[in-house]
């Protein structure tokens, strides 16, 4: 495995992405068939409610899909007063490009490149899926038209909306980053959906009580309304925060019956969505 770190904001140090990425064998078979010469990329941002980055949602969920086949990313973004729009979506912008303008040399195919996350993280996967196309923001980051847009989403409990407008005296930056806590409509990942939106893998539980699931039920709709492939998994049984519900990365006594094989799920979708 190669893993090495790069910024991705030139105002915030904190704000970096750790590559976990295939080295090639030193022992090629003759033919070289047991791996494919591009592999997709995922790039994943824990949750934390931009307030902190959740360490159970960053390199385990990294390390399953390392295992998968594909080449991994995690994306740990700028939190508290530092989230304020746009800086996360610029850091965002700035991640995939880093990985598209690398493709070849890190044996990624430049169309399959998947960013998803959890929490806050699938807000912020929310965000890039909606405002990559904002207009003046890849002038600004000084990428190619439509190098930081990202081929599919994950978005993993993800809380789509900022805090409501009659709620923002009601919470505190302990409580809640920047991001969330100030409402800003371009900020809103349900209202944003086009048809300009990447094909989205979404999966919630119905029991989650810090976001409910009807945010993930109406971002689905919207992709239905706008046209976008998505697909919905919306499990009976889980509190928010179950990461890969298993016991290694979630420390709770219950895990729910099939929450767990969202992973494989989620890359047999994307094998045929994106063909790989």
């Amino acid at each position: 495995m190669i893993s090495e770190t790069f910024s991705v904001s030139p105002t915030n140090s904190e704000a970096i992405l750790t590559s976990y990425l295939w080295e090639p064998s030193l022992q090629q078979s003759p033919d070289n068939r047991w791996q494919p010469e591009l592999r997709p990329a995922v790039i994943i941002c824990p949750g934390g409610a931009y307030v902190f980055l959740s360490d159970r949602e960053a390199e385990p969920v990294a390390m399953q899909f390392y295992a998968k086949g594909l080449q991994v990313f995690v994306l740990r973004y700028s939190i508290l007063e530092e989230s304020r729009y746009p800086n996360p979506l610029e850091e965002a912008s700035r991640a995939i490009w880093l990985v598209r303008s690398h493709a070849k040399e890190w044996g990624i195919d430049e169309q399959k490149i998947i960013f998803g996350g959890f929490s806050a993280g699938g807000h912020l996967t929310s965000l890039i899926g909606t405002r990559w196309n904002e207009p003046g923001l890849a002038e600004r980051l000084r990428i190619p038209v439509e190098g930081n847009k990202p081929n599919g989403l994950i978005l993993c409990y993800a809380k789509f909306e900022p805090i409501d407008e009659t709620l923002i005296d009601l919470v505190t930056p302990e409580q809640l980053g920047h991001m969330l806590r100030v409402y800003d409509q371009r900020a809103d990942g349900i209202k944003n959906v086009s048809s300009f939106t990447p094909p989205s893998f979404i999966w919630h539980t119905v029991q989650d009580e810090t976001v409910p699931v009807d945010e993930s039920l109406r971002f689905a709709l919207k992709c239905q309304q706008e046209q976008v492939p998505f697909e919905l998994h919306a499990y009976a049984e889980g509190e928010h925060g179950l990461s890969l519900s298993n016991d290694l990365s979630d420390y709770r006594k219950y895990h729910p019956v099939n929450v767990e094989g969202w992973v494989t799920l989620c890359v047999n979708w994307f094998k045929h969505i994106l063909d790989f």
